[in-house]
């Protein structure tokens, strides 16, 4: 379920390759499809470590599909995709326990796998804004679709109501975040949040996940070791901010750029914390960073933390008009773990890392 964005950067650079399938220290499953000795067909899952309520249990991401585009409509993707599941179910060499994935409902991906196979869109997650240049964004968006405002005036004016109403609602967020730190007690000052340079992950970061993990009860297991791996990216540069009380790690969260046609989008890749404070100095800081490094827009997912509406507001993030559905499909149904836990969007605590999109 790769994106088009992603396939056009990334999918011609060996580096970035082999790193994906060579490099990942979970391993990979891929389908082939040929035609006399010709590839016509692709597609790939890469595979993660979850913990689905008490149990640990490895599943995967929706990775790389292609098809030629002369085979095209031949049912080469549901082919290889069911190939795949065969190599996934669980007394295979892979024992792989759910496929997960990210992308629109009207995508042709998702809806081929929603119609000719057993995945399920299982809920929507929150996706949170912050405009830093509104004006620069709107001016993008309209010189960007010239002709929008006669093909469709309603998401066109949708589009601008959110930049506006999100705008002014951070605006009065962050004034009353101002002045609430300014009445907040000494005591009750949060942690130090710095920048973790050079990039790496120690064993700091497997402690705090075996004090946090009990709060998720479907998440990737964000150990050092996969840490490493996933933000080793040689397409991608990331500046990660850790919070620390009394020598402690209490969270940590990581920042990447994407620019694209002069609009800047700063993206909050990760995003793991103790509490809700602490989420909300790692984002103020990622905010801040994102804000002198001249991006337009920042963007992350909404965390269990920052369900409520306080939080959001005070740190100025306004919710977008547009959701992120989440796909998946459970494969071993002998499992102890309840089908229940994995099919409530409530449970899953997924960030735009943990997805496909791989930026």
């Amino acid at each position: 379920m790769a994106s088009k964005v992603y396939r056009e950067n990334n999918l011609a650079d060996i580096g970035y390759l082999r790193w994906k399938y060579e490099g990942n220290p979970y391993g990979v499953i891929t389908s082939v499809c040929d035609n006399g000795g010709q590839v016509v067909g692709f597609n790939a899952l890469i595979l993660v470590p979850m913990k689905v309520s008490d149990s640990e249990v490895r599943s995967a991401i929706g990775g790389d599909s292609m098809v030629h585009p002369e085979f095209r409509r031949q049912g080469i993707f549901v082919a290889t995709t069911r190939h795949l599941e065969d190599q996934c179910h669980a007394g295979a060499k892979e024992n792989v326990y759910m496929i997960y994935g990210t992308q629109s409902l009207k995508s042709a991906t998702v809806q081929g796998i929603t119609k000719h196979l057993a995945y399920r869109h299982i809920g929507d997650i929150v996706i949170l804004k912050q405009y830093f240049s509104p004006i620069f964004v709107l001016t993008h968006l309209r010189s960007h679709y010239p002709t929008l405002t006669l093909r469709n005036p309603v998401k066109y004016l949708g589009a601008l109501t959110e930049v506006v109403s999100t705008t002014l609602f951070g605006y009065l967020g962050s004034l009353v975040d101002l002045l609430g730190g300014s009445i907040r007690p000494q005591e009750d000052r949060h942690p130090q949040v710095r920048e973790i340079a050079p990039l790496t992950f120690g064993d700091e970061f497997d402690d705090l996940w075996q004090r946090i993990q009990q709060t998720m009860p479907v998440a990737i297991i964000k150990r050092s070791a996969y840490l490493n791996w996933r933000y080793n990216n040689p397409k991608s540069t990331y500046i990660g901010f850790r919070a620390d009380r009394d020598g402690e790690l209490q969270g940590f969260c990581l920042l990447s750029y994407i620019t694209k046609e002069e609009l800047k989008t700063a993206w909050v890749l990760d995003l793991v914390g103790t509490n809700p404070e602490t989420e909300a100095d790692l984002i103020r800081q990622a905010s801040r960073r994102a804000k002198r490094d001249g991006a337009h827009i920042l963007i992350l997912w909404r965390t269990n933390h920052m369900q409520s509406f306080l939080p959001r507001f005070r740190l100025g993030l306004g919710k977008s008009w547009r959701n992120h559905p989440l796909v998946i499909h459970t494969l071993d149904h002998t499992s102890k773990t309840p089908e229940d836990i994995v099919g409530d969007i409530s449970n899953w605590y997924v960030t735009v890392a943990d997805t496909e999109d791989w930026t």
